[in-house]
């Protein structure tokens, strides 16, 4: 594996149009090292790159399930990568990507607003409950590697190559797939509604990454609590109590966003506006 220098990684960033291009070189020029260590030295000598666009299309035929910003908004398609993170699959023949849900209405968005055009499919017959969203696209499963993404990724999934600018996009498909926002009444009659964002990973460095992201973009500090159910692996909680729930969900659910889980969503308003009207009942009067 050649040991790339800082002056031959930011060489081939700024010869490239965008973040795959260079990557892509970089590997070309060897292919012993790793699309992980390659990303790995971009961000140790920490060359900026904005934001991720894959590489020329040539003919209609190839933008067929090909998810890109450019063809679906930046917006969308970092929703999309933050789901596939979570609640989504690399299949082994290094085509097919899927995205599973129990609602087959939210799959009929992204469906849609990514403009796939597979079917919806029940995601196996031991699981009617599950439905699976597929693409079959070998140049949109390279761009998924190349961002961090890999097959049989949950115990092992760690840093990701997300810009700053759209990781507000990114969370809301992490918290859509893996995510939950609860609430609860304290002891006291009279108490404020309690509040409580979490995330479940298998993978602690991919929570440890996503605390320590969410932390310097926007501010929040978070904990992550481990447990192990009886028969089962370790799952790590990255955890945010009712202040900083209500300030990632003022970020992350913002009226110009186009994709969302309806329940999540509506979850995120009640606890805006329940941390409105306690902001609210606090400050004094004169």
């Amino acid at each position: 594996m050649k040991r790339w220098t800082e002056k031959d990684v930011r060489s081939a960033v700024e010869e490239s149009i965008n973040l795959r291009q260079a990557i892509l070189k970089l590997k070309a020029a060897d292919n012993q090292t790793s699309y992980k260590n390659i990303r790995g030295f971009i961000q140790k000598y920490q060359i900026p790159v904005s934001h991720f666009v894959p590489g020329p299309v040539r003919g209609p035929a190839r933008l067929t399930n090909w998810i890109t910003p450019e063809r679906v908004g930046g917006s969308n398609f970092w929703y999309v990568i933050g789901l596939i993170a979570t609640d989504g699959n690399l299949s082994p023949d290094n085509k097919t990507v899927d995205i599973t849900s129990t609602n087959k209405e939210f799959l009929d968005k992204i469906k849609e607003v990514c403009k796939i055009t597979t079917k919806i499919l029940p995601k196996n017959k031991a699981n009617s409950h599950a439905w699976a969203l597929r693409t079959y696209h070998k140049e949109f499963y390279e761009s998924l590697k190349t961002l961090g993404l890999m097959q049989r990724k949950s115990h092992i999934l760690g840093t990701l190559t997300i810009p700053d600018n759209f990781f507000h996009d990114f969370f809301r498909g992490v918290v859509d797939g893996d995510g939950s926002l609860v609430s609860w009444l304290g002891p006291d009659s009279d108490a404020n509604t309690q509040w409580k964002m979490k995330i479940s990973s298998a993978s602690i460095a991919f929570a440890t990454w996503l605390r320590a992201s969410m932390q310097r973009i926007f501010g929040v500090k978070g904990s992550i609590q481990s447990y192990c159910s009886e028969g089962k692996t370790i799952q790590y909680d990255l955890s945010y109590g009712r202040s900083e729930s209500s300030r990632i969900a003022k970020k992350c659910y913002y009226p110009e966003a186009t994709l969302f889980l309806e329940r999540k969503f509506n979850k995120a308003m009640q606890l805006i506006d329940d941390e409105f009207a306690s902001t609210r009942e606090e400050t004094p009067h004169g």
